[in-house]
């Protein structure tokens, strides 16, 4: 339930965001974006593959996902702290949306 809530409204600000762009911020958004989720799909497949062999060196590859885990929750922490004044003007009255 809270990752399908997360989604949704993650989604809502993004693309409340993405229209007060011009076509060329979009394009190179988009681009940055697919190629990070590329480049992390990638390196999660590669280490989930190495967890069928029996070698040490290679369970400690699993650090990897883990700090990205922990970035995660910390970025995310950052995010919805609507003290901070960024955060009320970008996010907080896109979401106020919602809501009315």
């Amino acid at each position: 339930m809270h990752y399908t809530q997360y989604l949704y409204l993650t989604n809502h600000v993004f693309k409340k965001r993405r229209d007060q762009l011009n076509d060329e911020e979009k394009s190179n958004k988009y681009l940055k974006y697919f190629f990070i989720i590329f480049v992390y799909s990638a390196i999660m497949s590669l280490l989930s593959l190495t967890g069928k062999y029996n070698e040490s060196v290679l369970k400690y590859l699993l650090i990897i996902p883990i700090t990205g885990q922990m970035l995660h929750f910390y970025l995310d922490s950052q995010l919805w702290k609507f003290s901070i004044e960024h955060n009320r003007k970008n996010i907080l009255s896109h979401l106020k949306e919602l809501v009315n």
